[in-house]
């Protein structure tokens, strides 16, 4: 559901039991993650409505989180494992890479980074940065435990 709070009224973008997820893109669109049978299928809602769709070609995915930039950032998850690997893909090119040992948080404002946590304890957090998304820098340690979320302000 979309709620605009200026006008309190609420439109419905996408309805049923497979919808997991979703992440706003650029220019508007979103990104809706769909556990449909056998594999996990990403839906683009552009504004006018039309629809395209992405397969990852993973057992599933989760944390999804789109950059402005057009890259799109989500967490591998295999099957009964906890997810270890950030899978990136680019809806325009089709250009796809792989982390591993990290897990998504948030792409900066400008969509030119991406802040990650490390896989196994969630206590250390790096900063992926385009165009090379297969190396992290670490920027520091959690002093509030284990980070599973994160919002990136702008300055």
């Amino acid at each position: 559901m979309l709620f605009d709070p200026a006008t309190g009224t609420t439109k419905s973008v996408a309805k049923g039991s497979t919808v997991a997820g979703a992440s706003w893109g650029p220019d508007g669109k979103i990104l809706l993650l769909k556990r449909e049978a056998g594999s996990p299928i990403l839906v683009i809602i552009k504004p006018d409505g039309t629809q395209t769709t992405i397969k990852p070609d993973q057992p599933d995915v989760g944390n999804l989180q789109w950059g402005q930039r057009g890259w799109i950032a989500t967490a591998i998850v295999e099957a009964q494992q906890p997810p270890t690997r950030t899978l990136f893909i680019n809806p325009t090119t089709g250009a796809r890479s792989v982390l591993n040992d990290w897990l998504p948080l948030s792409w900066s404002p400008d969509g030119q980074q991406l802040l990650v946590t490390d896989a196994k304890n969630g206590t250390t957090l790096a900063v992926v940065e385009l165009p090379d998304l297969t190396k992290a820098r670490n920027v520091g340690v959690s002093e509030v435990g284990t980070v599973w979320d994160a919002a990136w302000l702008p300055a």
